[in-house]
């Protein structure tokens, strides 16, 4: 293509240079000169070659496309001074610069606006030096305008609102009525300003705020007898810009965007009552809703915390189908992204019912897949999504739901029904759901997934690769799993991660501070003897192996705590060993400062169950109980622990310390409690 026109183009030249030094060969060939076309089709060639490279490596890609555009500012420069020279058939015009400005504008690098912008300003000073009379025109600025609002770089709003200023006043003051910004001038703004929020260039809230404050003036201006109007693009990029925005009601204000949207499409077929007025015609057509500009309004409501969202997210999908069943518009039709939107909105929700709700979505997805429509097939996002919703619900038979699922999955697949094969997510989420059931065979089955991942994987399936979360959420379904084997499991499993990573299995299956805790988790809720020693040993060797948020993790720190506070005398548990653990538990955690209630309450149940009922045990409790106090971290939690472990004069005289001006017991409360959450505050 491009670099075969180039060939050709240079060939002309030589010979038209070797044809100016031989007389002979003038004589014989005058007619050899390069055309206008000739440059033209080379530019344009290697404009259009930007974007095509087949490299997968995306500074190879760059580095590719940069070349492609110097090329083709090279060959314009060259046909320029061949102009300046004297062959006037090669004159460039307002087309030619344009392809070179749009080869720059395609380009993936940061620079590419500016070099754009670069040969803007060059064709402008050449028409100012009477060296060339083309002039820019709109399709060269919303080029420009299109290449910063690609970039997502926090300052490209600011510098489109500028060239936008620019065309405005140019062609308000009549110097060039061509220039007016048009809907895709102001389109480009909006595209930035979504862009950058979703890069996190530019303030969410801030973006929004303005997409919204342009879409009100184009309606506004256009009302007025501005002939330039908000279309169907306008809407949507206000919408996103909301979707984007990481506000609290951003779902919500997205979904009103939407409405005014629809409102002013059918407003506009009202006012189209007359087919031969050709302009409403056509702009009936440009404000009508689009499938986009819907799905954005699902997608923020999947990523609302707010409740209710589900419901929210399920109606706009229902509008949809109603929309498409309708007939009224052909631009709207639920898609795979529609459905898997709606899903995930389902996933977050913590509803009663959204499991069944998000798998009868699938099935009608699969129906209407089988009936022809390739539009919504269900991809492995979808499956996932409807398993996340299973593994979250909390239901009796949602594992049994789950593991239903990614046997289907495989069954599709060898049948020839579908392409969609499980990935590390798609097994991790039958393995939660396992986690959340607490069954007592939910380890077990947890553990036998796992096996079989890793024989995919051995096997050459690399999608199903064990990895961290993989291996944890084995030790957290052992744990939950009340089975007496749990500790041992566990402990079997993060060995079995160990010894993974030192052989070079996986960098991704390093235990973390989350399979840390489940490992002791599991311990703690065990009947092993001796589990509070196998528990403080684990988190030693997690510090050794630096394993990262280990030594400051106050919930790990806790769940040791835990199993020494739940050792058993009885069943041959040694109580000075449990003691020095705890003690030197809570010598670090005070050194560190960082205990919680939960670290108070634990730590007095230890030294009440294991210290011998003498004084020191009452000096050990006072003393834990005013550290307490003084730290804030009174909780009902602490207190319940206190009144179980001494006796009622000593609970009574610890509960009037605090204060030496006889302040209400309620007033000490609220000092002794100010750094503990709410829902556990001493009542």
């Amino acid at each position: 293509g491009a670099l075969k026109a180039e060939q050709i183009l240079r060939r002309v030249l030589q010979e038209r240079e070797d044809n100016s030094s031989t007389k002979k060969r003038k004589k014989r060939r005058e007619d050899i000169y390069p055309s206008f076309v000739m440059y033209t089709m080379t530019i344009d060639g290697w404009a259009r070659s930007i974007g095509s490279h087949d490299s997968d490596e995306e500074g190879s890609k760059e580095e590719s496309d940069t070349a492609a555009a110097k090329r083709a500012e090279q060959i314009l420069k060259g046909m320029q001074e061949a102009y300046e020279s004297g062959d006037e058939t090669v004159k460039p015009n307002v087309i030619t610069f344009n392809a070179v400005i749009n080869a720059w504008a395609k380009c993936r690098h940061e620079e590419s606006p500016q070099q754009a912008l670069r040969v803007l300003t060059w064709m402008n000073d050449l028409r100012k030096s009477n060296r060339n009379d083309a002039q820019p025109n709109e399709s060269s600025y919303n080029t420009i305008l299109g290449a910063y609002s690609r970039s997502g770089s926090a300052d490209a709003p600011e510098k489109i609102a500028k060239i936008l200023s620019y065309m405005d006043r140019m062609s308000t003051e009549g110097m060039q009525i061509d220039l007016k910004p048009s809907t895709i001038s102001y389109n480009s703004y909006l595209s930035a300003l979504v862009n950058g929020a979703a890069r996190g260039t530019i303030s969410g809230d801030v973006s929004a705020q303005k997409a919204e404050k342009l879409l009100n003036k184009m309606i506004k201006r256009y009302e007025n007898g501005d002939d330039v109007e908000p279309d169907g693009w306008t809407f949507t990029f206000v919408i996103q810009a909301w979707a984007k925005s990481g506000t609290k009601n951003a779902a919500s204000k997205a979904e009103k965007v939407l409405r005014l949207m629809e409102a002013y499409h059918r407003r506009n077929v009202l006012v189209w009552s007359d087919k031969s007025n050709v302009t409403l015609y056509i702009n009936q057509f440009n404000t009508k809703p689009i499938s986009i500009a819907y799905n954005s309004v699902i997608d923020a409501y999947a990523k609302s915390n707010t409740s209710g969202s589900a419901r929210c997210a399920e109606d706009i999908l229902r509008r949809m189908e109603s929309v498409q069943m309708s007939g009224e518009n052909n631009d709207v039709k639920p898609d795979l992204v529609s459905y898997n939107s709606c899903i995930h909105a389902y996933a977050k929700s913590r509803e009663r019912g959204v499991a069944t709700k998000a798998e009868r979505l699938l099935r009608h997805m699969e129906d209407v897949y089988k009936d022809g429509d390739t539009s919504v097939r269900p991809d492995v996002r979808t499956y996932n999504g409807v398993l996340d919703c299973w593994a979250k619900s909390g239901e009796k038979e949602a594992a049994y739901q789950a593991e239903k699922i990614l046997n289907e999955i495989y069954e599709n697949y060898d049948a020839g029904v579908s392409d969609v094969l499980p990935t590390t997510v798609t097994f991790n989420t039958v393995m939660y759901a396992h986690v959340r059931s607490g069954h007592p065979q939910s380890g077990q089955r947890a553990e036998d997934i796992l096996n079989q991942m890793d024989e995919l994987y051995r096997d050459g399936m690399e999608e199903v690769k064990p990895d961290v979360i993989s291996f944890t959420n084995v030790i957290n379904a052992w744990s939950k799993s009340r089975n007496e084997m749990a500790g041992q499991r566990a402990l079997a499993i993060l060995n079995r991660m160990e010894e993974l990573h030192d052989a070079g299995y996986s960098k991704n299956i390093r235990p973390n501070s989350f399979t840390i805790n489940a490992v002791i988790n599991a311990l703690s809720k065990s009947r092993e003897v001796g589990k509070a020693r196998m528990a403080f040993d684990t988190l030693q060797r997690a510090k050794q192996k630096k394993i990262s948020g280990v030594n400051t993790n106050i919930k790990i720190y806790n769940s040791v705590l835990n199993a020494c506070a739940y050792s058993d005398k009885r069943r041959g548990d040694d109580p000075n060993d449990v003691l020095n653990i705890a003690s030197k538990l809570m010598e670090e955690i005070q050194e560190q400062k960082m205990a919680s209630d939960i670290t108070y309450s634990t730590y007095l149940r230890v030294l009440s169950i294991f210290m011998s009922p003498d004084e020191k045990r009452q000096r050990m409790l006072e003393q834990t109980f005013r550290q307490c106090c003084d730290d804030g971290l009174l909780s009902q939690g602490v207190l319940d622990q206190l009144r179980w472990s001494v006796d009622s004069n000593l609970y009574k005289s610890l509960m009037k310390e605090g204060s030496s001006s006889g302040d209400r017991r309620g007033e000490i409360a609220v000092n002794w409690s100010r750094n503990v959450k709410y829902e556990r505050q001493y009542k």
